[in-house]
C-alpha cells in the first residue's frame, strides 16, 4: 500500500509465475497524474528486481488506458506483441501485454542501462 497524507493512493501485487513475474497495481482516480503511479511502479519492480532476480515482470492494461500506458512506459516497461482479448470482472476488454525486463542491480548490464535512461527523457 502506498500512503500520502494519510490517504491510500495506490497499491501493487507481484505474482511469482514460473518464468515471469505478474504485477499488478492500482491508483486511486484522485490521484492519478500526481506522479504516484511512477513511483509505485518503481517500487514494484525495485522489490521484484530482489525477490525474483533475472525474471521478467509483465503486467495488463486495457488499450483504452493512455494515461496509464505512458505511465508504465516512463517506469520502463514496453508494450510486447498484440493485443489480448479477455473477459474481467467487468467484462470484456483488449489488453495490451507490457514486459519490464530486470537486471542484477550490480550487474555491467543493470549499470549500462541505469546510465543510458538516466540521458534520456522518457
Amino acid at each position: 500500500m502506498f500512503i500520502h497524507t494519510f490517504q491510500l493512493v495506490g497499491f501493487f501485487n507481484l505474482i511469482d509465475e514460473e518464468t515471469e513475474v505478474f504485477f499488478g497495481i492500482g491508483v486511486a482516480p484522485d490521484c492519478c497524474n500526481k506522479g504516484y503511479g511512477r513511483e509505485i511502479c518503481e517500487e514494484a519492480l525495485e522489490l521484484s528486481r530482489e525477490l525474483y532476480p533475472g525474471k521478467t515482470i509483465y503486467l495488463e492494461v486495457r488499450t483504452w488506458n493512455s494515461r496509464a500506458v505512458k505511465c508504465y512506459e516512463k517506469a520502463g516497461f514496453s508494450i510486447d506483441g498484440e493485443t489480448i482479448k479477455q473477459t474481467t470482472s467487468i467484462g470484456e476488454g483488449v489488453f495490451y501485454r507490457m514486459v519490464a525486463h530486470l537486471f542484477q542491480k550490480n550487474s555491467k548490464l543493470y549499470k549500462h542501462y541505469k546510465n543510458f535512461v538516466k540521458g534520456v527523457e522518457l
